[in-house]
């Protein structure tokens, strides 16, 4: 599996399914990598993970035979996650770029009676001159 930072969307490289006994869901992954290298990263990902995840056991087996486990706190599913849109002073002009570009995103029609309620919004109307 892969992640599509973009689109915020998993791309699935392999999908196998197979049945167990046990209760609930069960998901394996295979990692290729330098685990000389980066265990230390993966091992502080894995518990970071769990942290973020405190329904689900967490079992990881690192290639030099260690097993860490990091079983649930909660009993409960929280509710599922809204989508929200970015605020614009959180925003770069690259992301904007992207948000255009991506066809989920729709772009307003902007006319002047909408131009005018932003403006007043902002506080930015012009006062009309006076004669």
């Amino acid at each position: 599996m892969m992640l599509d930072i973009q689109k915020n969307k998993p791309v699935i490289m392999k999908h196998t399914k197979e049945e167990t006994n046990k209760k609930g869901l069960n998901v394996s992954i295979t990692l290729d990598g330098d685990y000389s290298k980066a265990g230390s990263k993966i091992r502080d990902y894995v518990y970071q993970t769990s942290l973020i995840t405190p329904y689900a056991t967490i079992t990881f087996d690192d290639p030099k035979g260690e097993k860490f486990q990091y079983k649930r706190i909660v009993d409960t599913m929280p509710p599922a996650p809204t989508i929200i849109r970015p605020h614009p002073h959180g925003v770069d002009v690259e992301t904007i770029r992207r948000m255009i570009a991506d066809t989920h995103y729709q772009v307003p029609v902007l006319d002047n009676a909408m131009i005018d309620k932003v403006k007043k919004e902002a506080g930015t109307v012009e006062k009309e001159p006076q004669l």
